[in-house]
């Protein structure tokens, strides 16, 4: 499978026969002004974890099905009432979902936003949920924006957060959540660009040398990975 990150937390991936984009945010185009959307051309299905706008674009999402009008999508509840009222259709699925697209399978898992202030009166979401998307050969972990939760899923890829600031993982937990926790070979470090929330990466790998965790690989955005 080919890992593609662009900012905060969106990715594609594609497998032997599907292209598959996470989170396709509004901050794709701010931090990365040099992005071009006909990369995007043949995307199958999109993947939205929650309703903030880092993670739902609506005019990127209108963007992409003008690539291809046969596109999918799949999310929760608040986001595909968020999708409704810009005349966006959008199937909804739910925590132990399966969906599969031919030879690759994707796994809806549970995910727990942290709260800050800020989102006190709506803007805290409901809902939230990761995705485990699996060819066959490897298992890639989306877990969303989330703190710390108990669980029992296993991959061999995690997509983690890193930001902190009490709404997701910050660099140590995620480290723990991935290495510990999930098992994985291989962590990707993402929602980490947005300027209000300014750990970054230089932090993670601070502390990464510090407990000699070595088994992450930080992407720029647009950059690709083989696994």
């Amino acid at each position: 499978m080919k890992i593609t990150k662009y900012p905060q937390s969106c990715f594609l991936l594609e497998s032997k026969d599907k292209k598959i984009i996470i989170d396709p945010g509004n901050m794709v185009k701010t931090y990365m002004p040099e992005f071009d959307i006909n990369s995007w051309k043949n995307i199958d299905v999109i993947l939205i974890t929650h309703k903030h706008s880092d993670h739902v674009d609506s005019e990127l999402i209108k963007e992409i099905q003008n690539l291809n009008p046969n596109v999918l999508i799949y999310t929760n509840t608040e986001v595909v009432e968020k999708l409704k009222a810009e005349n966006i259709e959008a199937n909804l699925v739910k925590e132990g979902g399966v969906l599969e697209f031919g030879k690759t399978k994707v796994e809806v898992t549970p995910a727990q936003h942290g709260f800050i202030y800020l989102m006190k009166g709506g803007g805290f979401p409901k809902e939230n949920i990761g995705f485990i998307i699996d060819d066959g050969e490897k298992r890639i972990y989306h877990t969303s924006d989330t703190i710390m939760f108990e669980h029992e899923l296993k991959a061999d890829i995690v997509l983690a957060p890193i930001c902190g600031h009490h709404i997701a993982l910050e660099p140590a937990c995620a480290i723990e959540f991935v290495k510990d926790d999930i098992g994985a070979e291989l962590m990707i470090p993402c929602h980490y660009e947005n300027e209000n929330h300014p750990i970054g990466t230089e932090v993670f790998e601070q502390i990464a040398k510090k407990i000699d965790y070595t088994e992450y690989k930080i992407l720029q955005n647009g950059e690709s990975l083989e696994v």
